[in-house]
């Protein structure tokens, strides 16, 4: 799969990595759309951080992610299921798939854009 990482403050590269293959209680995601929010730019892409920090883990940033379940090895989480992710910490969505358990994995209905469907994280924010 292709994904991208952080070589520098907003310098990425592209990369060939396999694709993750999902453990027992896990679902492979593949990312349809991601959203870019104030922490990834003022957090990540844009930081002051040490030079050692670079090459940032494949794929970490942009934390609002959507897609459709490719595998699932779990019962809670439906092939051809679509949803938004909530990646754990040090993950991102700059990839064409990833990994996730089920509890950070939520159904979003059939009906709607994916990329639309992205945006429920921020509205969430906001409304909350």
């Amino acid at each position: 799969m292709k994904a991208a990482r952080l070589v520098s403050p907003a310098t990425f590269e592209f990369i060939d990595l396999p694709d993750p293959v999902p453990s027992d209680g896990q679902a492979k995601i593949r990312i349809e759309a991601v959203s870019v929010c104030g922490s990834d730019i003022h957090g990540t892409f844009h930081a002051d951080l040490p030079e050692e920090s670079y090459p940032m883990a494949p794929g970490l940033g942009c934390h609002e992610i959507a897609g459709t379940v490719v595998e699932s090895k779990t019962e809670e989480v439906k092939e051809g299921q679509r949803a938004i992710v909530l990646p754990t910490r040090g993950s991102g969505g700059l990839a064409e798939y990833m990994v996730q358990t089920p509890d950070r994995i939520l159904p979003v209905p059939e009906w709607g854009p994916i990329d639309e469907w992205v945006m429920c994280q921020h509205t969430g924010t906001v409304l909350y």
